[in-house]
């Protein structure tokens, strides 16, 4: 399976939160920097993050976000759907394919 640029950024992006000290709220500028990607780019991954719920922001100018959950917590169906959920998902959900989301990866 092949990623998008968008989907790559959004992993590196929820990578990049998670390693930051607890509390830490970091602007999109800052993302965009450490992460090498131009800050449209990052301002539009973190505010679609937000929109879902995997970040939330901080009111003001800055923007400033940071992780809701634990990176551990996430799956990449969570961020792949970010993009664009799929019309019919149920057959990509863990828990509707095997019945438990530990298995996610396995056949």
């Amino acid at each position: 399976m092949l990623f998008s640029r968008t989907a790559i950024h959004e992993f590196y992006t929820l990578c990049y939160l998670n390693h930051a000290e607890n509390e830490t709220l970091l602007s999109s500028p800052a993302v965009a920097k450490a992460l090498g990607i131009p800050q449209d780019q990052a301002a539009t991954v973190l505010q679609s993050l937000n929109h879902t719920g995997l970040v939330q922001s901080s009111r003001g100018h800055r923007g400033e976000y940071q992780l809701t959950k634990q990176l551990d917590e996430i799956s990449v169906v969570d961020v792949l759907d970010v993009i664009k959920p799929p019309e019919n998902d149920a057959c990509l959900r863990p828990t509707t394919c095997h019945r438990d989301p530990t298995r996610m990866f396995t056949l």
